[in-house]
Formats: structure tokens, C-alpha cells, sequence
């Protein structure tokens, strides 16, 4: 996906609800809508890109997964949140161990480069636990 591909899409971020829910931030969220946990970025660029390539990574994680593969191509609204919130959470323990504070999305991949040398050498197993175990709140 290119710069220009994005720029022409509606620019929603996926991970919105993981931004509401407190598992990661981003300093280029917009947040819009408190009731749907609505967040647009307000980014169009490179930014953006990895950001989607974050996303697309987690996914593939999650497929793999036990109980987490999907009959149709586009996941279920649960296995969406277990792939970023999870994933967001076994990305921050391999990058940073116990350190407080939350990733920032943009900067993930670059932390991930820093400290593996590329993205498809980070330890993409040992994030798996983090993902099927992470459990989805419930609204009040």
C-alpha cells in the first residue's frame, strides 16, 4: 500500500479501540466519538502505512492461532481485539520487558527493527500467549 492509497481512504486507525481501551497511544489520534470510540489519524503519510502494517502483522499472528482462525476473510470483532490488545501487550513485554508506560504505535515497527535488526525477525511466538490470553472487557 502506498502513501497515496491511504491518503484516499476514509482515515480511520485501527486501533482505535485499543487507543480508548488503554492498551497502546498515538500521538496522531483524533479521538471523535466517546460512544463508539470513534478515532481518526491525522496522519496520511508514511506514519499511517506502518501503522497498517502494524495491524496486518498482528492479524497474521492471530490467525495462526488456535480458536482464533476465521472462516471469512475479515475476523471477528473479538479476534480483531485479542490481535491488537494482545499484541500490542507481547510487543511491549519482548521490546521492554516490565518498563512502565504504553507503546506508541507509530514508533513500534522502528523498536522492533532497533532491536531485532528487521520486523520478520522479531519473535512473533513468543507474543502469541498474549494474544489468546488477553480478555475483552465488557461495557457497563
Amino acid at each position: 500500500m502506498t502513501s497515496q492509497d491511504v491518503a484516499t481512504e476514509e482515515q480511520h486507525c485501527p486501533f482505535s479501540k485499543p487507543l480508548f481501551g488503554k492498551c497502546c497511544e498515538c500521538p496522531y489520534a483524533e479521538f471523535h466519538d466517546q460512544r463508539t470510540r470513534r478515532v481518526n489519524c491525522t496522519r496520511v503519510d508514511d506514519v499511517r502505512v506502518q501503522c497498517l502494517k502494524l495491524d496486518e502483522m498482528l492479524l497474521g499472528v492471530s490467525r495462526s492461532l488456535p480458536g482464533m482462525e476465521s472462516a471469512e476473510d475479515l475476523p471477528s470483532f473479538s479476534q480483531l481485539m485479542k490481535s491488537r490488545c494482545g499484541g500490542m501487550g507481547g510487543i511491549k513485554r519482548v521490546i521492554q520487558g516490565d518498563a512502565e508506560g504504553l507503546l506508541v504505535v507509530p514508533d513500534v515497527i522502528g523498536l522492533m527493527e532497533k532491536q531485532f535488526g528487521n520486523i520478520s525477525d522479531f519473535p512473533y511466538a513468543e507474543i502469541s500467549e498474549d494474544i489468546l490470553s488477553f480478555n475483552i472487557r465488557k461495557r457497563k
